[in-house]
């Protein structure tokens, strides 16, 4: 099986670019940011889960166009 791979990707009028494609560019666009509502503990002998809004920020190094017949999906590596 053979997934197509871009190096800029459309979703809702934005435009997402991978880090690669950034490098030659002036305008930058391949940062994300995550918010997600997850527990987490202070230690592993910690027993007191807590329900937290935690972020995450990453880089795209890799865009992938998954085809499900039905649905696609852009993935963000």
């Amino acid at each position: 099986m053979v997934v197509p791979s871009y190096r800029s990707y459309l979703i809702n009028g934005v435009k997402f670019n991978t880090k690669a494609q950034d490098d030659v560019r002036t305008i930058q666009n391949s940062g994300v940011y995550l918010r997600a509502h997850t527990m987490q503990v202070a230690s592993a002998k910690d027993k007191n889960l807590i329900v937290f809004n935690m972020g995450f920020y990453g880089v795209i190094q890799e865009i992938w166009d998954l085809d499900y017949q039905k649905f696609r999906i852009p993935v963000f590596r």
